[in-house]
């Protein structure tokens, strides 16, 4: 009877040390998996495609961005918790939001996008499903997923803004950081506004690496404000942003997603990525990224033929 009143409780000792592990052990953060590391280096990882522009970007180079950006955001960011970190950006469908998307996932921070929902207009355009060209833009309008004119208003506020006009900084982010487009610029051009953080030389001159902390998958990614200021945002945990690519809900429906932006198939080096917010961009980038292809992001101000050299050059395909 002893020794079996020994074994019962050690076993009862065994089950609860194993319960104990269960709930205090952090779930396997399977976003910060996806991103880019120290060890991918020579691979292409994202290419750009705009009207006379094409930039490369390496695993290493964007794992340096990503490390510049996160040092930055927990260096300046007014929040003592990085991981309560919230960035908003309004940048639209460009490579750089791919880098501050990954760089605010390293820190443990969630994104929020100005526009999250195509117009009106987008809507009656050509469907982005690979097959057409991008919806023509008047030339006096914003990119989509940007915003020109009064200064930008969330449903909640921001840590921290990054735009590419300074209309497009959330008014009330305690953190706010301008960007220009030209991919080879290393400072802002011409005078920022008053405590307003170039987001190219300020990041430049951060450490190329970063000491990522565990981050539980339960944390946000993704904060989806409803249109307008007005309304109650939607978050998407990590483990619900990778687990659902090309699923991902929508308050709105926004006709886009990460199953229809990638237009190369399986077994493809690349995946054509197109869209015209920021948001589809994102989800393009990571679906190729989770099927260990190349994202290949075309800009919506692509023509045909430039979209057309883009799948030959990139994904080895016509299209």
């Amino acid at each position: 009877m002893t020794i079996a009143c020994e074994v019962s409780v050690h076993w009862l000792r065994g089950v609860l040390l194993c319960l104990d592990r269960t709930v205090t052990s952090p779930v396997a953060d399977s976003l910060a998996d996806l991103l880019p590391s120290a060890a991918d280096a020579s691979r292409p990882w994202l290419v750009w495609y705009a009207p006379g522009e094409r930039v490369e970007l390496t695993g290493h180079v964007l794992h340096m961005w990503q490390c510049k950006i996160a040092n930055l955001l927990t260096e300046e960011a007014p929040t003592a918790d990085p991981a309560g970190l919230l960035v908003h950006l309004d940048l639209g469908v460009h490579w750089r939001t791919v880098t501050w998307c990954c760089g605010a996932w390293l820190a443990g921070g969630a994104v929020t996008f100005t526009s999250a929902h195509p117009t009106a207009a987008a809507r009656s355009g050509d469907d982005i499903d690979g097959t057409a060209g991008a919806a023509p833009q008047p030339a006096a309008a914003p990119h989509p997923g940007t915003t020109s004119g009064a200064p930008t208003a969330l449903a909640a506020p921001a840590d921290v803004s990054v735009a590419f006009t300074p209309t497009g900084l959330a008014a009330d982010a305690e953190l706010q950081v301008l960007v220009p487009r030209e991919p080879l610029a290393r400072h802002w051009p011409g005078t920022l506004p008053p405590l307003v953080l170039d987001g190219v030389a300020e990041v430049m001159s951060r450490a190329d690496a970063f000491p990522a902390q565990p981050v539980e998958s339960t944390r946000a990614a993704i904060r989806l404000d409803p249109a307008g200021s007005a309304g109650t945002p939607t978050e998407v945990s990590r483990a619900a942003l990778v687990a659902g690519l090309g699923e991902l809900a929508d308050p709105v429906d926004a006709p886009g997603t990460a199953e229809r932006a990638p237009t190369a198939g399986a077994g493809h080096r690349a995946a054509l990525v197109r869209a015209r917010t920021g948001l589809e961009a994102l989800r393009g980038v990571l679906t190729a990224w989770q099927a260990g292809q190349t994202a290949v992001l075309v800009s919506p101000d692509a023509d045909a033929d430039l979209v057309q050299a883009a799948a030959r050059q990139e994904c080895g395909e016509p299209h």
